[in-house]
């Protein structure tokens, strides 16, 4: 089974839906993970995503950010401790997250 898949079969209560300007709605799963998470957006919330840390330090680099569909990308948090983080889009929605180690 790869990641996509298991992505896939996330309970809702693992999702963090925002709504953004004119009803848009981001969408970000499992929430909390250990390892992918999955975004959902109109593609223009996904060009330019940045990730920081609560601190404010720029974290984009130290992760991987793939395309799955014109509207959905897959985000590769696992060499990430353990913590918050702040995702940010261009329309500066600020989507905050947990990343939790899975044993």
């Amino acid at each position: 089974m790869n990641n996509l898949t298991t992505l896939k079969k996330i309970p809702e209560n693992r999702v963090l839906e925002l709504k953004v300007n004119s009803g848009t709605s981001i969408r970000l799963y499992p929430n909390p993970t250990a390892s992918f998470m999955l975004i959902e957006a109109p593609e223009k919330e996904l060009i330019n995503l940045a990730l920081t840390s609560i601190d404010g330090k720029d974290l984009s680099e130290e992760i991987s950010i793939n395309r799955v569909t014109p509207i959905k990308y897959i985000i590769n948090v696992s060499s990430l401790d353990e913590g918050i983080y702040i995702l940010k889009t261009p329309s500066n929605t600020r989507v905050i997250y947990k990343r939790r180690r899975m044993i």
